[in-house]
């Protein structure tokens, strides 16, 4: 999988990097390993320059696998809380588009037995 960090209003430190690097791991593993097409877009930076209270940063990932693109959103007073926030939110994201996929082949796996089956009788 293809990964493009982005800071916005932040400058990215190697630790930065290297953090996000490592949280991606998790969700490359939820990915097909023979798409070649996925490509993530993370964007890491502060909301304005100004903000006194809330939440400061924000995280977000553009996620393109299989013809399918996957957008999440998280925001937090820590940089690295948002970033933990982003991996699971999009992790979520990806497990239940994997669900969906593997419940939609059986069901058209069902439909083909059941007319084999009344075929035969």
């Amino acid at each position: 999988m293809k990964v493009n960090i982005i800071g916005k209003g932040i400058s990215l430190t190697p630790a930065i990097k290297d953090y996000v690097k490592k949280k991606i791991k998790h969700v490359e593993k939820l990915i097909d390993p023979n798409d070649d097409s996925a490509l993530a877009t993370i964007e890491i930076g502060k909301t304005t320059k100004h903000h006194n209270a809330g939440p400061w940063f924000v995280a977000e990932i553009a996620l393109h696998i299989a013809g399918k693109d996957l957008v999440a959103k998280q925001e937090h007073e820590d940089l690295y809380a948002a970033i933990d926030l982003l991996k699971d939110s999009i992790s979520s994201e990806v497990t239940a588009h994997r669900t969906r996929k593997i419940a939609r082949e059986r069901r058209g796996a069902r439909t083909i037995k059941n007319i084999i089956r009344n075929a035969v009788e």
